[in-house]
């Protein structure tokens, strides 16, 4: 039996935003903990979300920066899940219909060759990791990659160090 390596990457990266992606709760850096969560964030009954427009205008950069094509419509969705640190028990995402889809970015290695990798779908998600529900809720932007064959160990630390 032959094993062939194959590598896929999803990569988020928080968007440098004022506030949160779907509450006015701030972002600064730094923050006390429990200090920058809002009834939204946390899921209290009643409260709707309301997106920040300026998340969606960086995933629509980056979409135009990487050769993307943007979506006319994209769909937010929510993803139940249970964490002990998402008091809410979801997560809303783009994941059927994302933003921006089918572009790509040229890598460069240390030794001067470089490489291409195929970007998927880049979506808009709120972040749902946190310690002290600092960074619940932030605006995050996922980049999700086409599964590849040829890319091996020194590829992929190219992508996720650089």
């Amino acid at each position: 039996m032959t094993w062939e390596t194959v590598i896929g990457l999803e990569i988020h990266a928080q968007l440098a935003t004022a506030s949160k992606i779907f509450s006015g709760a701030s972002t600064k850096y730094g923050a006390a903990p429990n200090s920058q969560a809002s009834l939204v964030d946390l899921g209290y009954p009643g409260v709707l979300p309301v997106l920040n427009g300026e998340a969606v205008t960086m995933a629509v950069k980056f979409g135009l920066a990487t050769g993307c094509t943007i979506a006319r419509r994209s769909v937010f969705a929510r993803k139940n899940y249970f964490y002990p640190d998402l008091p809410k028990n979801y997560q809303i995402s783009q994941y059927d219909e994302p933003i921006a889809f089918e572009g790509s970015v040229e890598i460069e290695l240390e030794d001067g060759t470089s490489f291409t990798i195929p970007i998927e779908r880049a979506h808009d998600v709120a972040d749902r990791r946190d310690v002290g529900l600092r960074h619940l809720g932030c605006a995050m932007l996922g980049v999700e990659d086409r599964l590849r064959d040829d890319l091996d160990e020194r590829h992929t630390r190219a992508v996720v160090v650089d």
